[in-house]
């Protein structure tokens, strides 16, 4: 990677992702910095989604469609529930930036991405001893 430019949010890297557990490929593959700017300044790391070309579930809350971007070879898709955490190292080449309008679509994904993960942390944490899951269930005594 070219260290005298700056990484900002929206930026648009190819990436090396290490092997890790869990279903994030690895590999060199697109990603998009979604961290924020003084984040990046600040921090050794880099939080970022990755992208695909494989246009699956392009209705999920979590999906952004990009349009064809110079850098790209192909139509790439933003996964805000695939992230990452990279080291700037793990950046190979700059790609492209998005606009401001389609960062946009990308940090709503995100947030809602987040939104979810919270809820379903909340909810394993009531577990069965929980009021609430044994009212739903008909266990609770009358």
């Amino acid at each position: 990677m070219d260290e005298t430019r700056q990484v900002h949010q929206g930026d648009v890297y190819y990436a090396r992702i290490p092997q890790r557990r869990g279903s994030i490929q690895a590999g060199d593959r697109p990603v998009v910095i979604v961290s924020a700017n003084w984040l990046n300044r600040a921090s050794p790391k880099y939080r970022v989604a990755l992208l695909t070309s494989q246009l699956k579930a392009t209705g999920m809350p979590t999906h952004v469609v990009l349009p064809m971007l110079k850098g790209l070879p192909k139509q790439s898709m933003v996964l805000a529930e695939q992230t990452a955490e990279l080291l700037p190292e793990d950046l190979l080449s700059y790609r492209c930036t998005l606009s401001d309008e389609l960062y946009k679509e990308v940090d709503r994904a995100m947030r809602h991405s987040i939104r979810r993960k919270r809820r379903k942390h909340k909810n394993r944490r009531k577990g069965s001893g929980h009021r609430s899951y044994k009212k739903r269930t008909g266990l609770m005594k009358k």
